[in-house]
Formats: C-alpha cells, structure tokens, sequence
C-alpha cells in the first residue's frame, strides 16, 4: 500500500441489474476508472454472488480498473422471501459485518453506487467506518405525480432507501442540483455533502460505427433518452413532429435505449419519423454523435444530464429544457426550452438548425465545459473526501420525547416538518403518523416506509408523557388535538393563533354536534396542561428558509428535553 493511501470498497451490485448499459451503470464504471487510477486510493469492488452478472461485464469492469480487487460476497437479495424490504436491509447489514469484520477498518470508507435501485438491496455495514453513497438525484419524488403509478415502480421500497441517505457520513452528489435536492427537500446538512460532477460516460476508445437501423445518408437528430415519465418522451416527440412539419420532414428523430412496444405504439402514433435504436454500444454511440445535426435532451428533471456532456465533446448543438441542472452546467451555451412545452421545444430546433445565427458563439463555450466535467477532477475531489474531516451531525438512537405528526392523503404541511425534523434533531426521537384509513400515496411520504415512524394511535406503545404533536389543518391533526387531552405536551401549530382552521372545526362538529366550539376546545388543552407554540409563518418546503426554520423549531424541542 502507498504511503497516505486510503482504502475505499464500493457495493457494485449497480452492474448487476439492468442499470448497466444506462447512465446510471455506465457513469458508475467511468467513476471507478477514474478512481483506480489515483494512486492514493486501494480500489475494492463488491459484488453479490447471489446475483448473476455476464462474463462480459466481469472483463469490462477489469480492464476499467485493472488495479482494484474484486470481492463476491453472499447478500440477500429476495424480500418476498425475507420480510419485506426493511426486514432485508438489516439482513444484507449484518452479511456485511460478518464477511467484512475482518476487513473493513475505521479508516476505510464504505460507498454505495447506487442505494436507489428496487431490484437489489444496498445497506451499510455497522462496522466502525466511513459511510458514503453516490447521490444521484430524488427524481421519482420531484415528479411524483408521473412515478406514483408507474408499472414496476414500488414506493415502500423506493422510501425505504432514503435511509442510506440519512445514514451516511457523505453524499457524493453528481452535481449542484442534486446537492440542494438533498440539502433543501430532505434536510441533510450542507457539510455532508460535496458535488463531484462527471463527465461524458463514452468510451472514446471504441471505434465509431453506424447502427444497422440509421440509414448513412440519414439527416437526423439524437435523443439518448429512456422509457420513464419523467424524460418527457411524448412533448419531445410531439414538438419534434411540429418542427419536422416545417421543413418538409428532412429529418428523423433517433430515440437510444430500449423502450416497451407500448411506449413505441404510442410515440409512433404523435410522429412517423422516429427511429428506435434500441441499446446502442458506445462505437455506435459515437457514429450518431458524430454524424447528428443536434441533440434533444428536454427531460423534465435530471440529476445530471450526461448527454449533453457526450454532445459537448462531439461538438454538436444541444436543444434541452430550461431546467436548474442544465443551466448548471451553462447559463448560455445550449438551446434552451421550456419542457413543458411541445411549442418552446419546437422553436428551440428551429433556433439550432434553422433560423439561429449564435452557434459559433454558443461552441466556444464548449472548452470550459469539458474543463469543468473531468473524470480527473472527479477523481481528485473523491480522494480528498476520504482523508477530510467529517461533518454534520450523527444520527442518534431514538429514545427521548415522541414526535406525532399528521399525513394526510394529501399535501401535508404536518408531515413536511417532521420529516425534516427528523435530520434537523438528528434522529432522537421517536414518531408515529397518523393516516387516513385508506392511504392511496398520492403524495410522497417516507418516514415511515423507512421504520422511523409508527403507524396509528397504538395504545401497546410505550410513548412519553410529554409528546410533541405537529399540527396543521387536517381531519388527522384534529384527532392528534384529541390525544392531548389525555396525553398533553407540546403542540406546534402550523397555522395563526387568530385562525379558524376548516378542517379540523368541520371534525369537531361531526365529533361533538356543534356542542364544542374551536375556541372552547383550545382552552381544554390549554387547561390540560399543553403548551402551544404558533409557527404560522412558514414558508413552502423545497428551499433553505424552509430547512432553517424547521431546524430552529427542532433546537427549541430539544433544549426543552434537556
């Protein structure tokens, strides 16, 4: 080992699913051959001998790094058959700490690729050591109302993982964007989490070639995208379609990755100048960047945006929406489109390859781009992480005061607080949710899917005397109120002291037939011996004012536990 060397082991269980030939699989590899070849990093690979993996991608991550060991360990990898999801997270952690116990040491650091596939189970181990995971983004949770439905798509098992999250020492966010969506939607201290960026995911070795299905006489232009809601499949089409209409249907839109027949009925319908490349390899790759007249890339949310970046160094023009994480990487550089919209999108082709005269301008930008996005300079920040100092707070076992909280079927103002409580006390206490009978996930929701939080007014569990309800106007705040009568505590009230709130007076009328009115009702708790406190002023969650004052309400809770 190299004098100053740190050992870093990395779940790779992403290489064995599916992820593989897309840019969550394929950045993966490009980040560990970036880190094999830092020599103050002794690179170990893990993966999971009950999941297979082709030969091929055995020899492919080998001569991606030829310096790091390989280790097969025996996870678990079945919930059915286990308990459920959470039930396996504490099987694979502790398969972990007993094939790794004589291994892994203090120093070490831990990383985990990718904790957000379902069809895997990523854990940490809870030996004594460095605890990192690559974050990519929350996209299922910004675009909830396209995911929640979604065929194959399981929330328990998603809500489950954002424990790794919570856990870890670092994030390794892959670029600003998602640095804040950690930061500002789940609360996780700025301290503990660095942006590495990437880089373009190519294999600029590979020698370009022409896929079958592309015509060599073909005008087209390339859409790397993937048969999820939120890439936007339909508006790009549709927008594509009106563009084309313009210029008597000079071009095709070749569409990259495997997409169902379903998906392919449907887009084919909106235009008949698409192409389906299907998985392209990375020479193919490189003949359609080469030979494209431009990219479209107008997702509605990404934790990156690695095309742009492969567009970048082909130098090809690049249509993509408006979003924060394209801006990130330039202000003025690409066309830009609202993506929402098919008509912005159209026009923003009809800037690149027709109309716009600021191409020259916008490439010479391009330089700074590839400088920016280097798996050199990725590789130089990781080596870093795992020698500096950690910060932030450390999650603490629960045993204190208990936390009640509202989730509604609905938008819940209650829920939002707890659960960015929840970092802010840095886990201390203990919670149970009140829900509706029938709860249907029509808003994102986690605490409990991660076993922090119980379910219902279970009178078996042991909860303190002196609980904190979080209120907000809701039916299930109303009954929380009506626990604190018997079980008095302190009440954080989400709306003004002077304000009636609808729901819950509507309850308190079916409850009582009008005979207890809402002002009444606050004196009884009062007289009970609960403390209110009003926090009326909060701002919508999704930015920092939101964190801070939220993490101002959770200082006040944990003095007065003291």
């Amino acid at each position: 080992m190299i004098k100053n060397s740190r050992r870093l082991f990395v779940d790779c269980q992403v290489f064995q699913h599916n992820t593989w030939n897309r840019g969550m699989g394929r950045y993966s590899l490009k980040f560990l051959e970036a880190i094999d070849k830092e020599e103050t990093i002794e690179l170990t690979l893990i993966l999971n001998k009950n999941i297979p993996i082709d030969k091929d991608r055995i020899k492919a991550i080998k001569q991606a790094c030829p310096s790091a060991t390989l280790l097969y360990l025996k996870l678990s990898e079945d919930p059915n058959k286990r308990g459920g999801w959470k039930k396996l997270q504490a099987i694979c952690a502790a398969e972990l700490d007993e094939q790794l116990g004589d291994i892994l040491k203090p120093s070490d650091t831990y990383l985990i690729a990718s904790n957000f596939s379902i069809r895997y189970c990523s854990a940490f181990p809870t030996l004594e050591c460095r605890k990192a995971v690559i974050f990519w983004d929350l996209t299922p949770y910004l675009q909830w109302a396209d995911y929640k439905n979604t065929p194959d798509f399981e929330p328990k098992k998603y809500f489950a993982q954002f424990e790794i999250l919570f856990a870890a020492d670092q994030l390794w966010a892959i670029s600003q964007s998602a640095a804040e969506e950690a930061e500002f939607l789940l609360g996780i201290d700025a301290d503990k989490i660095t942006n590495i960026r990437g880089a373009s995911i190519r294999n600029m070795d590979e020698k370009n070639r022409r896929p079958k299905v592309v015509a060599a006489d073909t005008h087209f232009v390339i859409c790397p995208s993937a048969d999820g809601p939120h890439k936007n499949n339909e508006n790009m089409v549709r927008a594509f379609a009106e563009f084309n209409a313009k210029v008597d249907n000079k071009y095709k839109l070749v569409i990259t990755s495997d997409f169902s027949e379903q998906s392919k009925d449907t887009l084919g319908a909106i235009c008949a100048d698409l192409i389906f490349s299907g998985h392209v390899s990375d020479g193919e790759l490189g003949w359609l960047y080469e030979h494209c007249e431009a990219l479209l890339f107008a997702s509605k949310t990404e934790g990156l945006g690695l095309p742009i970046l492969e567009a970048v160094g082909a130098g090809k023009k690049v249509v993509c929406s408006n979003i924060k994480v394209f801006k990130e990487i330039s202000e003025t550089a690409f066309y830009y489109a609202d993506p929402s919209s098919p008509e912005s999108i159209a026009e923003a082709l009809d800037q690149a390859l027709i109309t716009g005269d600021d191409w020259s301008k916008k490439k010479k930008e391009y330089a700074d781009i590839s400088h920016n996005y280097s798996w050199p300079t990725v590789a130089k920040t990781c080596s870093q992480l795992l020698t500096d100092e950690l910060k932030g707070r450390a999650l603490q076992t629960p045993g204190g005061r208990t936390i009640w909280y509202a989730d509604s079927d609905k938008q819940s103002l209650s829920r939002d607080v707890a659960e960015i409580l929840y970092v802010a006390t840095n886990g201390a206490y203990d919670y149970r949710v009140m829900r509706p009978f029938r709860y249907t996930y029509n808003f994102p929701s986690y605490l409990l899917d991660m076993g922090v939080a119980t379910n219902g007014l279970d009178t078996t569990q042991p909860t303190s005397s002196d609980a904190v309800y979080i209120i907000d106007d809701s039916e299930e705040s109303a009954q929380l109120m009506l626990r604190a009568l018997d079980k008095p505590g302190t009440l954080v009230v989400t709306f003004s002291k002077s304000r009636t709130p609808a729901s819950i007076r509507s309850y308190l009328k079916r409850l009582f037939d009008d005979k207890l009115a809402y002002g009444k009702f606050i004196e009884l708790l009062e007289l009970a011996g609960n403390r209110l406190v009003y926090k009326s002023e909060l701002p919508v969650r999704g930015g920092k004012q939101f964190v801070e004052e939220v993490a101002v309400i959770g200082k006040e809770l944990m003095k007065e536990g003291k």
